[in-house]
């Protein structure tokens, strides 16, 4: 059996480079939807719509941490969904130097008709899969991430994604 987590010649085997590349072809295709829509979001926009659904109110750095993000680009993210008047910014009643981060009626309405397309689209990706299957699927993917942070404490950054 090959060692694919040692084989440096051969990158598309390598576990970390396809898993870079499927996350990569799985954004663009749920780019192509977004943009198919009469108000076009990007992917991170449409991720950021939907944690506020699930939870409105948050501060931008509750926001920036759920992402993994730096608070910069959340910043332009919260920018553009501002002038598509999808979210507002609300000074925090307890701290001014807060903002809190809440969905307008524009923007619950943006999700409520973008939810089943994305599930849709999600059913598509994962055709063939059982529901076991992706469990397992998912686990693996925890795994990876778990590595990832643990290793970014300990060793410098690297703009490598083939190890």
């Amino acid at each position: 059996m090959k060692d694919l987590l040692n084989d440096t010649l051969n990158l598309d085997a390598s576990p970390s480079y396809r898993l870079y590349r499927t996350a990569r072809v799985i954004r663009s295709d749920l780019n192509r939807l977004l943009q198919s829509l009469e108000i076009a979001v990007t992917p991170e926009q449409w991720v950021l719509l939907f944690r506020l659904n699930e939870k409105d109110g948050q501060s931008q750095s509750e926001v920036s941490g759920r992402f993994f993000d730096d608070p910069p680009n959340i910043t332009r993210i919260l920018d553009a969904l501002v002038k598509h008047r999808f979210v507002v910014r609300v000074p925090d009643g307890n701290d001014r130097r807060k903002f809190l981060i809440y969905l307008t009626h524009d923007g619950r309405k943006f999700i409520e008709k973008t939810q089943p397309l994305v599930i849709e689209k999600r059913k598509r990706v994962f055709r063939g899969f059982s529901a076991s299957d992706i469990d397992q699927f998912i686990g693996y993917l925890n795994q990876v991430e778990s590595n990832v942070l643990d290793d970014k404490q300990m060793a410098p950054a690297s703009g490598d994604v083939s190890s």
